[in-house]
């Protein structure tokens, strides 16, 4: 979309993380597609929607100048090494496991099963990226790197990260606390993953995870899609892709262990299957029973398979090789695993850049930290550095940043932007030098609200709240002319729990924070 590395316009849309947050949420919650590349360490960030209108001025970063990003690990060893993992022998040994797919588990007291029963789920291969870990707490269990999110609806969710984008991951209704001392023990057995190793003759689809099965099924069109685990049961064991370029869809798989599917709708034999084919126009949806999954209890008795495309005649053309790989071995089954497989506390496991790691969006590739440039003398000579080199709107800030909110702030660049960021994700701070747009057209529009012109450190200035708050001042005096300098304050809503998260907002003192910086920076640059 480009928008990273346009300004804020008056009237324009702005802070779009301050929507993105109960848009993240989702995300962690209900598996909102965030497609990654099959042979990549890193996830395939796409700028958000929201973004204000093309044409605006842009900034030029100084050549030179971009830090390495952390080299992530090998997606096919990480594949590998995840595929050969059991579910069921990395929960507690005194209870009951119930497969509920080829790379997930359902752990009870009770092995009696019945629909409604709330267990610990363990999910191996589960998509788990930076957007979704900067919205959890960061803990460490048994010595290794992991962390908790509490969802809506007060389900504990531990996250174990074995990779950039690739985690196994326990969940269960309830406090955190057992959770915890179930993670410490799975945790313990993924330091020695042979102890823990599946037997693919005894799960159907053990051997595939789902997007290295989809990959063999479209063969030398597979180049042609970004891959993305998917699945509600077995995420492992599912696909979605879309095309790399254009719109449009492109196959979905989803497997799991569920009871025999009664169909109610048209029918068709393929390859010796009975398959549900549900045309829908733009996709046709086809389902079936691929045998018995081996489990005894009947809620989980039946290899449950869901396959989509967008016409009928390739959705069952598919099918029929679905079938025909379910008992053979992926390509890639005899490479070698990721070892070891966990991270440890300190160690980087988003593949993020330096402070970029506590930025909403740090896993985008314009993501930079700030790196250290001096302020010109002068108004005039600061805006126009600023426009040539977005660090200096960093260090224009830098020390007024610090003395109002902390030193554990750090700044990062990112399009036309300079952001404060800190690890707590309470709030981020975007502060911007501005020789473009005019302030005193800013918080105009039913969007906004208690909109005050003032005066600060003998320059007008412009306060207002939205979803955050708001400081735009004019450098020059006259807020009716082009220039200005800006802070934003985007509540994040801190790390760990989604109601916290979809509640934030900005406090009083937080927004006089804001104007004390303006006040600091005006007199040290622009007196």
């Amino acid at each position: 979309m480009g928008f990273p590395n346009q300004r804020y316009r008056p009237g324009g849309s702005r802070k779009w993380w301050r929507w993105l947050i109960p848009a993240l949420v989702v995300v962690v919650a209900a598996a909102v597609v965030v497609p990654i590349a099959l042979t990549g360490g890193q996830t395939d960030q796409r700028a958000p929607a929201g973004s204000v209108g093309a044409g605006l001025p842009t900034v030029i970063v100084a050549t030179g100048t971009r830090t390495p990003r952390p080299e992530g690990r090998d997606m096919q060893a990480v594949t590998v090494a995840l595929r050969a993992l059991d579910p069921c022998l990395l929960g507690p040994v005194e209870l009951a496991a119930i497969p509920t797919g080829p790379h997930s588990c359902l752990f009870l007291a009770d092995p009696d099963f019945s629909p409604g029963d709330e267990g610990l789920t363990v999910k191996v291969g589960a998509d788990s990226t930076h957007i979704s870990r900067y919205l959890q707490a960061p803990v460490t269990i048994g010595g290794a790197k992991a962390y908790q999110y509490v969802r809506s609806g007060d389900t504990c969710q531990v996250v174990i990260p074995v990779s950039a984008n690739r985690s196994v991951e326990l969940e269960s209704p309830g406090a955190c606390p057992p959770v915890r001392r179930y993670a410490e023990a799975t945790v313990a057995k993924l330091r020695a993953p042979d102890s823990v190793a599946m037997d693919p003759a005894s799960r159907p689809f053990a051997a595939w995870d789902g997007c290295v099965l989809v990959t063999q099924l479209l063969g030398g069109e597979a180049e042609r899609f970004r891959y993305k685990p998917t699945g509600t049961r077995d995420p492992f064991a599912g696909c979605y892709t879309a095309p790399l370029e254009g719109d449009g869809y492109g196959p979905r798989l989803e497997i799991s262990y569920a009871g025999a599917p009664e169909f109610t709708g048209r029918t068709r034999q393929v390859a010796g299957r009975t398959v549900e084919v549900a045309d829908l126009g733009k996709r046709c949806i086809a389902t079936w029973d691929n045998g018995p999954s081996g489990s005894r209890n009947t809620w989980f008795a039946a290899t449950v398979v869901k396959l989509s495309t967008q016409d009928c005649d390739t959705t069952a053309r598919l099918v029929a090789r679905v079938v025909a790989l379910a008992g053979q071995r992926p390509a890639d089954a005899d490479a070698a695993p990721q070892r070891p497989l966990l991270y440890g506390p300190d160690d980087n496991d988003t593949a993020t850049r330096g402070a970029c790691v506590d930025f909403s969006v740090g896993a985008s590739d314009d993501c930079e930290p700030y790196q250290e440039v001096g302020v010109p003398e002068g108004p005039a000579e600061i805006l126009a550095a600023a426009e040539e080199n977005r660090h200096v709107q960093c260090a224009v800030f830098d020390e007024a940043i610090e003395a109002a909110f902390g030193a554990e702030y750090a700044a990062v660049t990112w399009g036309a932007h300079c952001i404060f960021v800190a690890p707590d994700h309470v709030l981020q701070i975007t502060v911007n030098v501005d020789a473009v747009n005019v302030p005193g057209e800013y918080g105009r529009g039913g969007l906004y609200r208690d909109r005050r012109e003032t005066t600060i450190a003998g320059k007008p200035m412009v306060t207002f709240w939205g979803s955050g708050f708001d400081v735009y001042l004019s450098p020059g005096g006259d807020l009716a002319e082009r220039g200005n300098l800006h802070i934003g304050l985007s509540p994040m809503g801190g790390r760990g729990v989604a109601d916290r998260q979809t509640d934030a907002a900005v406090t009083p003192k937080q927004a006089g924070g804001a104007v004390e910086a303006m006040a600091q920076v005006v007199r040290t640059h622009f007196a």
